[in-house]
């Protein structure tokens, strides 16, 4: 009888864990965190990649709009190419951070590698914004800005990139270019 009100016990924390949406190891599952067990990521839902969809859509949006309030103005038109690739930028990341698979996940890391256009679209409209007339009638201009976010994009494409499983989903890495990041990240930041 011993066992089996042990049984007994233990089928009545089982179910308690269920009911509250935990796994059999204590951890929260459900809606907000993946389970420990890896074969429960396809199962629970992860809400952080949706932040990079919310914000992919607005962006789009308000791009548009400021686009169609003035179609003609310079600083619209450079405005709204910024904030679609913005949006492609967030919609790429929540696509590859919310992958079924690790090759899934690659084939998403591997279209979000123009992120760096991004970065020189907005050093465009800055210029544009703060009608810097001078500097953009230079056509070294152009190639000073978009130059290195193209050689930077094609350096992406022949870097070793590894997906990598985190519990808010997949990111990446790219373990034999660590020179590359940190220049990267140099370029970005000046």
């Amino acid at each position: 009888y011993g066992n089996r009100a042990g049984g007994l016990q233990e089928d009545r924390r089982a179910a308690r864990r269920a009911h509250l949406g935990r796994s059999a190891a204590g951890t929260r599952r459900g809606f907000l965190f993946y389970g420990t067990d890896p074969a429960s990521r396809g199962r629970d839902m992860n809400i952080f990649p949706f932040i990079s969809l919310f914000i992919a859509a607005i962006v789009f949006w308000l791009g548009l709009s400021i686009y169609y309030q003035n179609r003609e103005s310079p600083t619209n038109r450079i405005f709204a190419v910024l904030c679609i690739t913005g949006a492609y930028w967030a919609f790429s990341e929540f696509m590859y951070r919310q992958a079924e698979s690790t090759a899934m996940a690659y084939f998403w890391v591997r279209i979000s590698m123009f992120r760096p256009l991004t970065i020189a679209v907005f050093l465009h409209f800055i210029l544009v914004f703060t009608e810097r007339k001078k500097w953009l009638a230079n056509k070294g201009t152009y190639f000073l800005l978009y130059f290195p976010a193209l050689l930077i994009t094609l350096l992406f494409f022949t870097t070793k990139i590894v997906p990598v499983a985190e519990p808010w989903g997949y990111s990446f890495d790219m373990p034999q270019a660590h020179w590359f990041s940190v220049a990267n990240r140099i370029w970005g930041l000046s």
